[in-house]
């Protein structure tokens, strides 16, 4: 009797347990490369579901937010609401005052057999967030924006390969309602084993 009772406790236990990963988490696996450095093609991340319904948006949060054709996208949360930004020579202003960032040396990625060459830059934020961005040369649709004053319940987001991204500069700012997952960590990649258990969204 003991025996069947604790078989009995496991299985709901693992029933519960299963149930509650899938209610409260999500995967996403990752194709493109418009997040290199940071988020690879390959990465399989687990992502906290609906998180930003109830919890705040945080400028330099890597967020899943859905696109006006019910798609997917992972971007990087640049500009919030009220902010005023722009994009001169490839360089981030927010607010009248340029986002630092710092040479960080040479980045090579293959992409069907060809090789992608790229400068690292530690892109700074604000005081909470600094990460690495890439930058392939001088373009003209991703060098240069218009200034732009960020409304209400909107936010701003960029890929962090930044001649490699279709985002707000191309798409517009992202709707508060249309934000929706927290990235946790990668937890699987079919090309890399070693980045398994990293979280993208922990700054340097």
């Amino acid at each position: 009797m003991i025996k069947k009772i604790i078989a009995i406790f496991i299985f709901v236990f693992i029933f519960l347990t299963i149930f509650s990963f899938f209610f409260f988490f999500q995967t996403y696996y990752i194709p493109s490369i418009s997040m290199l450095p940071n988020i690879k093609p390959g990465d399989n991340l687990l992502v906290q579901k609906n998180y930003y319904l109830k919890n705040d948006i945080n400028q330099g949060d890597i967020v899943v937010f859905k696109t006006k054709d019910d798609g997917d996208y992972v971007k990087r949360i640049i500009g919030t609401p009220g902010d005023m930004l722009w994009i001169r020579n490839g360089k981030l202003f927010i607010n009248k005052k340029e986002i630092v960032q710092i040479y960080n040396g040479r980045f090579m990625y293959y992409e069907d057999k060809k090789r992608l060459l790229y400068d690292i830059y530690i892109e700074k934020l604000n005081e909470n967030k600094m990460y690495k961005v890439l930058d392939q040369g001088s373009y003209e649709e991703t060098d240069f924006t218009k200034a732009l004053i960020i409304p209400d319940n909107y936010f701003y987001a960029l890929g962090d390969n930044r001649d490699t991204s279709l985002d707000s500069r191309f798409t517009g700012f992202v709707s508060r309602s249309d934000i929706l997952h927290k990235i946790s960590f990668i937890f699987w990649s079919s090309l890399d084993r070693s980045r398994i258990g990293i979280n993208p969204n922990k700054s340097l």
